[in-house]
């Protein structure tokens, strides 16, 4: 066995994997299906967990009038403070960080299968390069990788179904707008994002379990520029993608740990994910650790990622449930009527966005609604059980 651990996928979460690993010493192999450094997506996030994360030298514009209209609460009032990333920048900052004497990156290698060995005492993958082997394997390749294929955890999921127009315009925007012009359908919300003078990224979020046509994004984005007045050059590219948005319960197995997307880790709501990736390859660190240290990598070990991650992200992990919970039983129609109850509530927004609610503020939030009826509201349109089943992950939320 030549290596210590595998990470299948070089994005965010699987550099800050690699990286976290390898400067402890643990013998890393890092393989990515496309060229490392670089990628399709696109990446914007708040100021401060960019100062936080020492991600400035990766910004391409930093832009101070932004208005947000994330999925559950319509548009804000309230301006934030956003940087977005010149995608290779951060790529290429983030594999910096690779301690490069333990880690060894094998580009245009794509993760097809695994398997175990015997008494699962390492597994094995299959890629277009040969089989790999090691005690560990670190799962970083997106939310239709190989691992939850197997398990068939996509399933299940809803995603949100992204397409973006890299754009010269001629008219100028100093804003990263997040809108959500058509009221009728929820599951659609808009952006522009100033990339630089003259240069944008035009974009759209569609949130659903059955992939659409691409063609009907791009007939809601271009009636979007229309709207917008948007004087579009050129297009200069186009990107598209999903971005999965249930929290998996249990992102781990033997030998395999999920991170990132493939974990489904990204903000429910509003699709955030790229601060979420990066830490996940850091939270991962000290259960690996532990894993060696025991030479046991059982599920009974690596659960221990998982409890990290909700400790960190607690509100982000049941508020996933409460969601998908709620879309499996309303139509878009009574979907979108619960979702009127929170659009005044733009303290609500910033702090969900940022998932930084203490527990004090959601009990705070929940006695405003009570307060108001916005809670009748709500139990007018679900199901009692339903309604019990949010109130049990709010007071896990708030207990927890």
């Amino acid at each position: 066995m030549n290596y210590d651990v595998i990470v299948a996928g070089a994005g965010p979460a699987g550099l800050s994997a690699a990286a976290e690993l390898s400067n402890h010493g643990f013998k890393v192999l890092l393989i990515e299906k496309d060229k490392i450094g670089q990628t399709k997506n696109t990446w914007a996030c708040f100021a401060d967990d960019i100062k936080q994360n020492k991600l400035e030298s990766a910004v391409s514009t930093f832009v101070d009038e932004v208005y947000f209209s994330a999925y559950l609460v319509g548009t804000s009032a309230k301006k934030f403070k956003m940087g977005v990333f010149d995608q290779n920048k951060l790529l290429s900052l983030l594999k910096g960080n690779v301690n490069k004497k333990n880690c060894k990156m094998i580009e245009y290698c794509e993760f097809i299968a695994f398997s175990w060995l015997p008494k699962k005492e390492g597994i094995t993958i299959k890629t277009n390069k040969g089989d790999f082997s090691a005690k560990l394997l670190i799962d970083a390749a997106g939310y239709k990788s190989p691992t939850n294929t197997a398990f068939g955890l996509q399933n299940r999921i809803f995603v949100w179904q992204c397409l973006a127009y890299e754009i010269e315009s001629a008219n100028e925007f100093d804003e990263i707008l997040w809108d959500f012009p058509f009221p009728a359908d929820i599951r659609v919300n808009f952006w522009i994002d100033k990339i630089t003078k003259k240069k944008y990224s035009v974009g759209l979020m569609y949130f659903t379990k059955e992939l659409v046509k691409w063609d009907l994004l791009d007939q809601y984005l271009e009636k979007y520029i229309r709207i917008k007045k948007v004087k579009v050059r050129r297009i200069i590219k186009k990107r598209s993608g999903t971005i999965a948005m249930n929290n998996f319960e249990i992102p781990y197995d033997d030998n395999i740990l999920r991170i990132g997307n493939a974990a489904s880790h990204a903000s429910p709501d509003a699709g955030y994910g790229l601060i979420n990736a990066i830490d996940d390859g850091r939270l991962i660190k000290d259960t690996v650790i532990k894993a060696f240290k025991k030479n046991d990598f059982s599920k009974r070990i690596l659960k221990d990622y998982h409890k990290r991650w909700k400790k960190k992200y607690t509100m982000n992990y049941h508020f996933a449930k409460i969601i998908e919970r709620v879309h499996h039983e309303l139509d878009d129609v009574a979907f979108s009527k619960v979702l009127g109850t929170f659009k005044e509530d733009d303290e609500w927004l910033e702090r969900k966005t940022r998932m930084d609610f203490t527990k004090g503020q959601i009990l705070e939030s929940m006695l405003k609604m009570a307060a108001s009826g916005k809670l009748f509201l709500l139990t007018k349109k679900l199901k009692i059980r339903t309604l019990l089943y949010i109130l049990k992950e709010t007071f896990l939320i708030i207990f927890t």
